[in-house]
């Protein structure tokens, strides 16, 4: 014959399982939503102290992926636009020379 076990003591257990349950499922959750978020993987964007001239100078002579990121067209394509827009006539403005 099995071992009389109480059926209060089954039930209190029964809940503290539930809400251990409960409270890990509630932190996977809050782990899942904090490591989807962009402030979990936050780095410095525009970083450079550089502007105009020496901003395009800095993206042309830098990293192949950064002129992409931040005019959306690769180096080749941008070279390839300025050479289209001397042309056309146009030449530099706003007080900034030929490179």
């Amino acid at each position: 014959m099995p071992p009389f076990v109480d059926p209060a003591l089954l039930i209190q257990h029964a809940q503290q399982w539930f809400t251990s349950a409960a409270i890990v499922t509630r932190l996977v959750g809050l782990a899942a939503m904090l490591l989807s978020s962009r402030w979990y993987y936050s780095q410095p964007y525009h970083t450079s102290k550089c502007s105009g001239l020496d901003w395009v100078n800095e993206l042309i002579r830098g990293n192949p992926g950064h002129i992409y990121s931040e005019l959306g067209v690769s180096l080749q394509i941008f070279v390839l636009l300025i050479i289209e827009l001397r042309k056309m006539g146009y030449t530099a403005s706003n007080k900034i020379c030929d490179p």
